[in-house]
């Protein structure tokens, strides 16, 4: 939907609408399709008891009889799917309910083209869901949104079922264990299966987590900070499943196959673990096609921010949790890479600069750019190598550019003086070509970015625990909010206490039992006296 959202494709989907499909389907043919799959029915077997049982063995390819969806692109794709329906109603005895398909466009755009000719059909389509729509379309359980508006109702109604759950719970006398394990598997389970799918702003991220510490708080003052129940049972937390890192997780399985070596996943111990071959030539596609129009490597937007500007713009982007995910990996080191010239070209001049002795105190939420031109950073992020730097055309000698040559004269000039005054250097590898003849025909390749954090991407493959410690650290630093260890953390849930009196001594680590120390510290005004 991404991609027919950024070509503005006239493509719908359908979804299709089986009547009373167990009532109606031939038993005949059922039998028939069974033993297709290698599955032989017993003489006297009953049909509604083989409809209502699952399937004793797993089946490579599943069909929702009430759930089809298809894609249709001209007229002329809808009368072949008449076809073929007609002719699996004559095989099946089924028969589709036109009423209840429900049929909206790719793009989420209104089709004239489309709702006339569904509208004037002899048993008309006249459910259609667009972006005018008040409310998103539901298949499989996830929403299709075509804009904002949809996509938060939906959002926000799972989020109300998870509060409404957390009340209910409330009521009841649980420690700070059973609340963990309350929350971890009968509330927050309502939210995963969407966040397979849809992304979650950082207002609904938050709104979720005040959810969570309110509950595993349970009313009590001084409160933990949510931060503090993320961590596992060994490191102080109680190692709640923090939303943001499980959507994270969840599509690590779409990253792995983008960024991790073909030739590593076809290995026969990786090759069970990869099973979306099917769907990652339209990832590659998407990626490359809204970053660049196609015609670069989709491996850009994944490792450059700047390469992302086009996903912006889009409504039904779930390309923003991959590029969430691969932000929050470790970091490839680019002037440990190998990297051809013509790849040097194509990067952002950011890439290839780094602090030098007289480079100011960069905070955690500045970028180097952004401190050595404050007034011209915007400018500067946009900038390529290539506006700075050229293969000489004569002597064949990789340089920077003159005045002449850039399209950036006067941030070019600064560029010189910041070099020049110690403000900032080139990487030793990038430095290393200024001044040489090179070849710059090379194809541009990107790998040897990725293969540079090669051993970490497989081993998070090989160990899914790993990727959620490795997301957990880097999303929640660890913080000594303790001065417990490992070893007397274990010892702590380990204890033959009972359940209430493990909350008290938990808060009590913590230094969150109210005394009026700890509460003149918090509300003075409250509390005038700390004794």
């Amino acid at each position: 939907m991404s991609i027919a959202e950024h070509t503005s494709s006239k493509a719908i989907g359908l979804l299709l609408d089986q009547e009373k499909a167990y009532d109606r389907i031939h038993p005949t043919y059922v039998a028939r399709m069974m033993n297709k799959f290698g599955q032989q029915i017993p003489q006297g077997f009953s049909f509604p008891s083989l409809v209502s049982e699952p399937s004793p063995e797993p089946l490579k390819v599943m069909a929702y009889a009430d759930d089809t969806l298809v894609f249709l692109e001209t007229h002329q794709d809808f009368n072949c799917l008449e076809q073929l329906i007609t002719q699996y109603a004559l095989a099946s005895n089924a028969k589709l309910n036109f009423a209840k398909t429900q049929a909206f466009p790719l793009s989420g755009k209104a089709s004239q083209y489309w709702t006339a000719y569904l509208n004037s059909r002899e048993t008309p389509i006249t459910s259609w869901h667009d972006r005018h729509s008040p409310n998103a379309l539901t298949y499989l359980g996830y929403p299709l949104y075509f804009n904002a508006s949809q996509k938060n109702l939906a959002i926000d109604i799972l989020i109300q079922k998870i509060q409404r759950g957390c009340d209910i719970h409330s009521e009841r006398n649980l420690s700070i264990k059973g609340r963990t394990v309350v929350l971890n598997t009968l509330l927050l389970s309502k939210l995963w299966h969407d966040l397979r799918i849809v992304p979650l702003t950082k207002g609904q991220i938050d709104s979720l987590r005040g959810i969570c510490s309110t509950f595993l708080n349970a009313s009590r003052f001084p409160r933990i900070a949510y931060r503090n129940f993320v961590p596992y049972k060994t490191k102080g937390g109680v190692g709640i499943l923090d939303p943001l890192v499980q959507q994270l997780k969840l599509h690590w399985r779409w990253l792995a196959d983008l960024i991790i070596d073909p030739t590593v996943l076809q290995l026969p111990q990786h090759h069970h673990r990869s099973f979306l071959h099917t769907s990652v030539p339209y990832l590659k596609y998407g990626l490359s096609l809204i970053a660049s129009g196609g015609s670069s490597s989709y491996i850009w937007p994944l490792l450059f921010s700047t390469k992302r500007r086009g996903f912006r713009q889009l409504t039904t982007n779930s390309f923003t949790i991959l590029f969430s995910l691969m932000d929050s990996l470790p970091n490839y080191d680019l002037s440990q890479s190998n990297l051809s010239l013509a790849t040097f070209l194509q990067l952002d001049l950011a890439s290839i600069v780094i602090p030098a002795p007289n480079t100011p105190v960069i905070l955690a939420s500045e970028s180097i750019m952004s401190v050595v031109f404050p007034r011209n950073s915007a400018s500067m992020s946009k900038t390529l190598v290539c506006d700075f730097f050229i293969m000489d055309p004569h002597t064949h000698i990789f340089r920077q550019r003159s005045d002449r040559e850039t399209r950036f004269p006067t941030l070019l000039r600064k560029f010189r003086v910041a070099i020049a005054n110690g403000y900032i250097q080139p990487t030793s590898n990038f430095e290393h070509l200024l001044g040489t003849s090179i070849d710059a025909t090379k194809t541009i390749d990107l790998r040897p970015l990725l293969e540079s954090q090669m051993s970490t991407y497989i081993l998070a493959f090989d160990k899914p625990k790993q990727l959620a410690v490795m997301l957990r650290d880097s999303l929640f630093p660890p913080k000594p909010t303790t001065t417990f260890s490992v070893d007397k953390w274990k010892t702590f849930w380990s204890l033959p206490i009972s359940p209430s009196n493990v909350t008290v001594w938990y808060r009590a680590i913590h230094h969150k039992l109210p005394n009026k120390s700890l509460l003149h510290n918090i509300v003075p005004e409250s509390f005038p006296s700390a004794t």
